[in-house]
């Protein structure tokens, strides 16, 4: 369990992965796919000012991306986070398989903190955009777009990235009405 491991979240990385795996072509990628209401959602408190059909399109893109390039590269792993966060201990599991990493039951339990400080000594991770790092799994905030986004969002983001929705069960297909 003392391994070292760097770990970078950065959403827009993935337009790297190609720079980032030549410079370390034995590291390992976790692709984290999320619902694209819950990104818009997430992405409007910080960028406001940012259309939601552009950065629908932005993760519409960034799936294209995924599929032509690294789906089959063994190198990189898609999950999505819902199915992380519904079914912590088998996708952990798998992740760690992934990883070459040992599995420890600790690594989901509510109240453990097995994620050792990588923060500056006076950066305050009670707030911003670390203030989850050290916290356990939780599916708490799955559908928190729900309450966030306006209908004209939801429709918008669903008519941005319907193909890609679909594809990962983010969107049912509509039946034909007789």
């Amino acid at each position: 369990m003392n391994k070292p491991r760097w770990v970078e979240k950065t959403p827009d990385h993935y337009k790297y992965l190609d720079q980032i795996l030549d410079w370390y072509p034995q590291a390992k990628a976790i692709w984290m796919l999320r619902d694209p209401r819950a990104v818009v959602a997430s992405t409007l408190k910080r960028w406001p000012k940012t259309p939601v059909d552009v950065r629908a399109k932005e993760w519409s893109d960034s799936i294209v991306i995924f599929q032509q390039k690294w789906s089959e590269d063994p190198r990189v792993k898609l999950i999505k986070y819902e199915d992380l966060v519904t079914d912590a201990e088998s996708k952990m599991r798998n992740l760690c398989d992934f990883l070459g990493e040992e599995f420890y039951p600790t690594m989901i339990q509510e109240g453990t903190q097995n994620v050792q400080q990588v923060f500056l000594p006076d950066e305050d991770v009670s707030k911003g955009p670390n203030r989850l790092a050290n916290r356990s799994i939780t599916a708490v905030g799955i559908d928190k777009w729900r309450s966030t986004l306006s209908a004209q969002h939801i429709t918008t983001i669903e008519n941005s990235a319907q193909d890609e929705m679909r594809q990962y069960n983010y969107l049912k297909v509509k039946q034909a009405t007789r």
